[in-house]
């Protein structure tokens, strides 16, 4: 894990040096479904950083889930490359993915993979974005009681531009 962030912390600050890189930093708020009907749905309060160049995006994102019915706290860390294509003079549709490191202190940490699509207005420096993620993985607590996401997760968010 500790070799994951510092190669995206890396990665993050690279883009961020070189000419023409816009750092983001934004706050969203997702939903996502669950197959048992104790979590269905949980909410996912989160906070992303972007780093945009050109048609490129590096993208950390941190998000919280509280499953405390059944397993305690998650905590997922996204660290996604999406690729960026602007339409219209403020809108823009971005796709990718990337790793996913999910820990419940309850239980167990994992390694997981995602995917990511999401469509944004941008205005000077203030926007707004609807993104949907789908990731899976399987925490022992979910094992148990026979749950796990039964969907992607849908989020809306605001993101203030930093650097231009």
């Amino acid at each position: 894990m500790t070799r994951w962030l510092t190669l995206s912390a890396l990665l993050l600050l690279s883009l961020a040096a070189s000419a023409q890189t816009r750092i983001d930093l934004g706050v969203s708020l997702g939903q996502q479904p669950y197959s048992n009907t104790i979590l269905d749905p949980r909410y996912l309060p989160g906070v992303d950083v972007t780093a945009t160049h050109n048609h490129l995006v590096a993208q950390l994102a941190i998000e919280y889930a509280d499953i405390s019915d059944v397993d305690g706290h998650l905590y997922a860390l996204h660290g996604d490359a999406l690729y960026r294509i602007p339409f219209a003079s403020t809108w823009s549709f971005a796709i990718g993915g990337g790793p996913s490191y999910l820990y419940s202190g309850e239980s167990v940490s994992e390694f997981t993979v995602n995917g990511e699509a999401e469509l944004a207005w941008q205005r000077d420096r203030f926007g707004v974005f609807g993104r949907v993620r789908a990731y899976d993985y399987s925490l022992t607590g979910f094992r148990v009681r026979e749950s796990g996401p039964n969907g992607p997760a849908v989020y809306l968010g605001a993101r203030w531009t930093l650097q231009r």
